[in-house]
C-alpha cells in the first residue's frame, strides 16, 4: 500500500517546472515476480544483462540469489556456499576490482545485505559480496568466492532494510528503518575484521526499506 501511494504521489507531483520539460508517465507494469520462488522479495537490483533483475527473499529462505527476466520470469538461482540468510533485506551491484572478466566484459559484484534486525538485538550485521553470476544457468557460488563482512553500529543495534553501494567509490551506506528519523551510516572499506560504521546524519522521515545510487 505504501509503495502504491508513493508512486501515485510521484505521478501527481511530477508537473513541469518550465515549458518543454517532460513529466514522469509511470508507474509501468514490466512483469510479475515468480511467487513460488520469491514469495517475499526484499531486495532487487538491475543486472548488466538486459531485462534481467537480481532478487533476494527475506528471512526464511536459503542463501539464494535469483535472476529474473522481466519478460520470461525466473531464469536461474545461485546458492552462496557457506552463507546464511538470517534476515536478508537489500541487494546492490557495483563494479568489481577486476574491471573486466575473462571474456572482456564488464565485471560486477553483487552485495547482499543481511541487515534486518526487527528486535534490535544483533551485535553485528553482515554483507556478502560475490562476483555477478551468469544469469542463464543456476549455480553454487564457491565459498572461496563468497566474501563475508561483519559490521557494527557505533551506538548499538538497529533495524535496517536499505543498503546502497557507491559504484564510483565503493562506499557502503546503510539507512535504518524503525527510527523516527531514519539514521544514515556508512563505511569506506569492507575488511575481514568487524568494521564499525560511521554515523552520517538523519533523514526527516522513517520506514526506509530499500535504496539505490543513481
Amino acid at each position: 500500500m505504501n509503495a502504491c501511494i508513493t508512486a501515485l504521489l510521484v505521478c501527481l507531483l511530477a508537473t513541469p517546472a518550465c515549458v518543454g520539460q517532460q513529466t514522469y508517465q509511470g508507474p509501468f507494469v514490466i512483469g510479475t515476480t515468480p511467487k513460488d520462488a520469491l514469495p517475499e522479495v526484499s531486495g532487487i537490483v538491475q543486472s548488466h544483462q538486459p531485462f534481467t533483475l537480481w532478487m533476494i527473499n527475506d528471512s526464511g529462505d536459503e542463501p539464494l540469489v535469483y535472476a529474473v527476466d522481466t519478460r520470461k520470469g525466473l531464469l536461474s538461482k545461485h546458492r552462496l556456499a557457506g552463507a546464511e540468510n538470517i534476515d536478508w533485506e537489500d541487494i546492490a551491484i557495483a563494479p568489481s576490482n577486476a574491471e573486466y572478466d575473462s571474456l572482456g566484459e564488464r565485471s560486477n559484484d553483487l552485495y547482499i545485505a543481511d541487515i534486518g534486525d526487527n528486535n534490535a538485538k544483533r551485535k553485528s550485521i553482515v554483507i556478502y559480496r560475490i562476483p555477478e553470476p551468469k544469469v542463464f544457468a543456476s549455480s553454487t557460488i564457491a565459498e572461496s568466492s563468497v566474501e563475508k563482512f561483519e559490521l557494527s553500529y557505533p551506538d548499538g543495534p538497529r533495524d535496517a532494510e536499505a543498503m546502497l553501494v557507491d559504484p564510483l567509490t565503493g562506499e557502503v551506506v546503510i539507512v535504518t528503518k524503525r527510527d523516527a528519523k531514519a539514521r544514515i551510516y556508512s563505511c569506506d572499506d569492507l575488511t575481514t575484521s568487524t568494521v564499525q560504521l560511521t554515523f552520517r546524519g538523519e533523514l526527516p522521515f522513517t520506514l526506509i526499506t530499500a535504496g539505490d545510487v543513481a
